[in-house]
């Protein structure tokens, strides 16, 4: 009675807050993946298959001058286990990684059983709370300082541990496309499509946008050997034509050729500064734009979708799911979490799947979805697009979508036997963050030899794709047996999935550990050793000078001088960074994203006076408890 009593006061609060606001809200989102590596320190023995995933989604308010305000969080939680357990805590806590911290919410579950599923039967709990501003403030402005514990009768000091790192905003709108849209109409060819598209805003303390990604994905219907030449929103009404406002980055020289007459892409971009008042009239206005999709025979556009309205997108997560299956005989089973669709469930290539239970709510409502893919859809080569939003046959139909998760069907005989290994870009270690440059070996993996050229980073580069647990990852380079990528923003802590599919079909597969943080510095000979790749400034204004001779050694720099290193996995860290050069423990002027290239972080720092005339010197960061590879400077 206590604990329904505690849900019913909270309940209440947030009526109440909803009733009397007059505030402007924004709906942010995280999916936490709860592990027991995490835990500080991790547990001896587990309970077999004992797995969390959690849903986190807050409704931000913020007074008239865009101040925060009292606002909510909403949490669903999906428990499975091979074995018997008795959940004996579940607890929002504040802390660093590696490190145990404050708490901040009791979630309850003290006492639930969680049970083998013998299909959808899951353990989960859906819970509300009020947050003050102070805490939202500190939650936004470090998300990784925050963590999910869950305790165990197994293990009572902790079993399963979940760091936050990334809150996005999703705003997404599906429309048809069609090629009877196109104005003049096309009737000589039969085309159509869904497309979602989904924006993810950026925005200052205030609240006011600042930029953003734009995701198109869509799922289409077209003649074979089709070649997309064009994906665009245009500025535009029905029944007229428009200029092109936002580019997939799709071009002439950047095409896709269709093999199958049904397939599906997905291209994120991010909104150019140039972009801002169009990406605010698109969020404020979509009904005044369209998406066109241009072929090589029709440059004008092939199909096109009115869009409609905005609103708070489903998200979702693939758990305990392939990412690669074969067309033999194997069962493959899709299991999806998602939130934010009332009646949804899992769709895969348009097909609504059957089996799916609900998480029922008003406000942010989610479910989750069990099935094994059908034997049909694995019988060739190919991709399918997993996204939540579909309803089934017994419910209405729910238009709005997830952007996808894409699990690749690998052709007869194509798979490799060569296991693709994973490293960080920089240091080459055995580790991965979410948006860090990594590169990864093995062979068959492209036809030839290619750097990216464009910015955003292509998701394809000479017909080579790799995917992180079902998501394409941006790409630097390719060749026969290399290929250096960037890991996915949305990627959970843990073990992931990577697959690479060639231009030839050639697919291969291989793993990767993702953790927050990997502080890795790159070096002038791209060993991880020697001098750093970094630059130099006598007033902390003019880089102009190099810290890397062409053969790796450190160019004598003076006591004094300001230094800009380059490395990667920075960005989501819980802490702050420690600095060791020459003995001396210093702070970072500054660390985190370079800002004009993917990926890739930025250290500021000033050389101590009292390490004038120390010659050469090591310096090492220390971040979240890890440290990075050790660089050489030379003080005169």
């Amino acid at each position: 009675m206590k604990n329904r009593l505690g849900f019913i006061a909270s309940l209440c609060s947030l009526l109440l807050l909803a009733l009397t606001s007059s505030l402007h809200a924004e709906t942010l989102k995280t999916i936490v993946r709860l592990i027991p590596e995490a835990v500080a320190p991790p547990p001896a023995n587990v309970a077999s298959g004992l797995s969390a995933n959690m849903i986190v989604t807050i409704d931000v308010n913020r007074d008239a001058s865009g101040n925060l305000a009292m606002s909510s969080i909403f949490v669903i939680t999906f428990l499975t286990s091979k074995e018997p357990v008795v959940i004996t805590g579940l607890f929002l806590r504040e802390g660093a990684a590696n490190a145990n911290g404050p708490l901040h919410i009791d979630m309850g579950f003290k006492g639930t059983p969680v049970n083998p599923p013998p299909e959808l039967s899951a353990t989960t709990g859906y819970q509300a709370w009020v947050i003050s501003p102070q805490m939202l403030q500190r939650m936004l402005a470090n998300p990784a300082s925050f963590y999910f514990d869950l305790r165990t009768s197994v293990n009572p000091n902790g079993a399963l541990r979940g760091q936050f790192h990334k809150f996005t905003e999703n705003l997404g709108n599906t429309v048809t496309m069609s090629s009877v849209n196109e104005v003049p109409p096309i009737i000589d060819v039969t085309a159509r499509g869904t497309a979602t598209v989904t924006i993810n805003p950026t925005r200052s303390g205030k609240g006011v946008i600042t930029g953003g990604e734009v995701t198109f994905s869509v799922l289409y219907d077209l003649p074979v050997n089709t070649e997309i030449i064009g994906l665009n929103i245009h500025k535009g009404q029905p029944r007229t034509n428009g200029d092109p406002v936002i580019s997939s980055g799709l071009s002439g020289s950047n095409s896709i050729i269709t093999s199958t007459s049904q397939g599906a892409l997905s291209l994120t971009v991010r909104a150019k500064s140039s972009e801002l008042e169009t990406l605010n009239q698109l969020i404020s206005d979509p009904a005044g734009f369209y998406v066109n999709l241009q072929t090589r025979t029709h440059g004008s556009g092939l199909i096109r979708g009115q869009l409609t309205s905005f609103a708070a997108a489903p998200v979702m997560s693939l758990s305990d799911t392939p990412f690669l299956v074969t067309p033999d005989g194997t069962p493959a089973r899709l299991d999806l979490f998602f939130s934010g669709s009332r009646f949804g469930t899992g769709l895969i290539n348009d097909w609504g799947t059957r089996q799916t239970s609900w998480t029922w709510s008003n406000t942010h409502p989610g479910g989750r979805a069990v099935v094994d893919i059908p034997a049909e859809m694995r019988a060739n080569g190919g991709t399918l697009f997993v996204q939540a939003g579909g309803g089934d046959s017994c419910c209405p139909l729910v238009k709005l979508r997830s952007t996808p998760s894409i699990i690749v069907v690998a052709p007869e005989g194509r798979l490799n036997s060569t296991p693709v290994t994973t490293v960080d870009a920089a240091k080459f270690g055995d580790l991965a963050a979410p948006e860090a440059m990594v590169a990864a070996f093995g062979n068959k993996l492209a036809s030839q030899s290619i750097a990216a050229s464009t910015m955003p980073l292509p998701t394809q580069l000479d017909g080579t794709t790799v995917y992180v647990n079902g998501v394409a990852a941006g790409l630097l380079y390719v060749s026969e047996g290399q290929v250096n990528y960037v890991i996915p923003s949305g990627t959970s802590f843990g073990w992931a999935e990577v697959v690479v599919v060639a231009k030839d079909g050639t697919v291969s597969r291989g793993t990767v550990n993702v953790v927050g943080t990997i502080p890795a510095i790159f070096t002038g000979k791209s060993g991880g050793a020697g001098a750093p790749a970094g630059v130099a400034s006598k007033n902390g204004q003019n880089f102009d000078i190099s810290l890397s001779d062409a053969d790796g050694s450190p160019v004598p720099i003076d006591a004094g001088d300001y230094v800009a290193l380059f490395g990667t996995g920075l960005r989501f860290a819980s802490t702050s960074m420690k600095i060791t050069i020459g003995g001396m423990d210093i702070e970072p002027l500054y660390f985190g994203p370079q800002g004009s290239f993917e990926a890739l972080d930025q250290v500021n720092l000033q050389i101590p006076q009292a390490l004038a005339g120390k010659g050469d010197v090591d310096l090492v960061l220390t971040l979240d408890s890890k440290t990075s590879n050790t660089v050489k400077f030379s003080i005169k």
